[in-house]
């Protein structure tokens, strides 16, 4: 069974990516967080196969978190996600 996170600091853009996994993979596992600390934990603890990491959070870049996440796990498939175009081409940073 595949296991998602979806981690963004806006409670409706993890309903709408639920929303979107759920019709997608209904039999997986979908975490969710609304913080930076919170997404960490959660890759911690559980075999997450796929982060959707908002590119921007309070205090943390989601960008420096998916940095921090491959370090933890090196083989995690990270997708940045933001509703902002501006924020777009900064996510482009993380395949550096």
């Amino acid at each position: 069974m595949k296991e998602y996170l979806i981690a963004d600091d806006e409670a409706h853009a993890i309903k709408d990516l639920r929303s979107i996994l759920d019709k997608i993979s209904p039999e997986a596992e979908i975490y969710e967080a609304l913080s930076v600390d919170e997404a960490y934990e959660t890759v911690k603890e559980h075999a997450i196969d796929v982060a959707f990491l908002d590119v921007k959070f309070p205090g943390e870049s989601g960008i420096a978190l998916a940095h921090r996440l491959r370090k933890l796990r090196p083989r995690l498939n990270v997708i940045m996600v933001t509703a902002y175009p501006q924020y777009a081409v900064e996510s482009y940073s993380f395949l550096a």
